[in-house]
């Protein structure tokens, strides 16, 4: 956390559904927990997709601001419930669930549950129930290549859970498809990916690549951009990398990259 983080200083009918639509952004695997739900009869486990409370606390504190939010919680019976309340044109608003104690650590599990399912009440992991039931075949060797938040550990030894990355990225944005690739080089050239496969763009990957690396001035390109990845600097990677994203929230990809080739003279346009 930064000291120049900016929050909204007050929600309210101006700004509420750009903070609710960043509320609902998708947890992506470094933030996802997998636990074993079941083993079916043919030895596979039956993973299921969960999130930390102090994930959920964190995205709160992002989007809404540590004073724009709080946490309640009551025992109803066997049940205990929590809430979360976000202050909104000045009304505190409360969505709240309830959860059965668990087996470890019951009332402390209890409160976590509450939580959590209050959140999924405001959107937060509410894609994860969309992954549907996910299987995978225990191996008695720790899979290589595999992060450690999607290794789980059963008594048939160990399972490499999916990427959310992989199975939920058309609900992602660009930076977080990127943003767990610490090379910036490496992590600015996937961008491009990203973009590529939104749009359905891989065979033309080249051509954009060339446009969103080359200089543009006053409405024009005033010269060449990188004919492939490998032959572009890290300044033009860098730049290149923002432009396209910008393109491609703006709806201009094909529009700029022919705009490129023509001012190139070049007759070939790719779209």
């Amino acid at each position: 956390m930064t000291a120049s983080k900016k929050w909204p200083q007050q929600i309210d009918g101006r700004n509420m559904e750009s903070v609710l639509s960043r509320l609902r952004r998708p947890f992506v695997d470094e933030e996802v927990y997998w636990r074993v739900q079941s083993m079916t009869k043919n030895g596979s486990a039956q993973l299921l997709a969960y999130l930390d409370s102090r994930c959920i606390q964190e995205r709160l504190d992002d989007v809404v601001g540590p004073a724009n939010w709080q946490i309640q919680i009551r025992v109803e019976g066997s049940k205990t419930l929590g809430g979360i309340g976000i202050k909104i044109a000045g009304e505190w608003v409360w969505k709240w669930d309830g959860a059965g104690d668990t087996k470890v650590e019951a009332e402390k599990g209890g409160i976590s549950g509450a939580i959590k399912r209050s959140a999924v009440l405001w959107g937060m992991g509410r894609h994860l129930y969309e992954l549907g039931r996910t299987y995978a075949k225990p191996s008695p060797n720790k899979p290589s290549g595999v992060p450690e938040e999607r290794i789980v550990w059963t008594k048939n030894g160990y399972c490499a859970a999916p990427s959310i990355r992989e199975v939920q990225g058309h609900l992602l944005s660009i930076d977080d498809s990127v943003r767990h690739i610490k090379v910036p080089r490496q992590r600015r050239l996937a961008r491009f990916k990203v973009v590529a496969a939104k749009m359905d763009l891989q065979s033309e990957i080249l051509a954009v690549v060339e446009a969103a690396t080359a200089p543009f001035k006053d409405g024009k390109f005033t010269g060449k951009g990188a004919a492939h990845p490998n032959d572009a600097s890290d300044k033009q990677i860098e730049i290149g990398s923002h432009t396209i994203v910008k393109w491609y929230k703006d709806g201009v990809i094909k529009e700029k990259v022919n705009q490129y080739f023509t001012d190139a003279g070049n007759s070939d346009i790719p779209f």
